[in-house]
């Protein structure tokens, strides 16, 4: 092992020691929504629509349509009206 080899070791032991010790650390958060899985339960191609829509039933009413099935779902984040 060369010395900047060790040196470079020690440093980020050192600094690991110390975020840790810190407690400064982010809380993971969901950065996509759960997987949608259709009727027949077959995992498909992860698909963000699909997946929002799924979240959005089964959060709507408390549950009340959570065993309703998706037939259509559409992102309409960048839609426009024309007058």
């Amino acid at each position: 092992m060369s010395p900047l080899t060790g040196i470079l070791k020690l440093v980020y032991s050192v600094s690991s020691g110390i975020k840790n010790q810190t407690g400064e650390t982010k809380p993971l958060t969901r950065f996509r929504f759960p997987r949608y899985f259709n009727d027949t339960e077959v995992m498909i191609e992860y698909d963000p629509v699909l997946s929002h829509a799924q979240t959005a039933i089964q959060s709507a009413k408390n549950g009340l349509y959570s065993s309703e099935a998706i037939i259509f779902a559409y992102d309409v984040s960048g839609f426009t009206m024309i007058n």
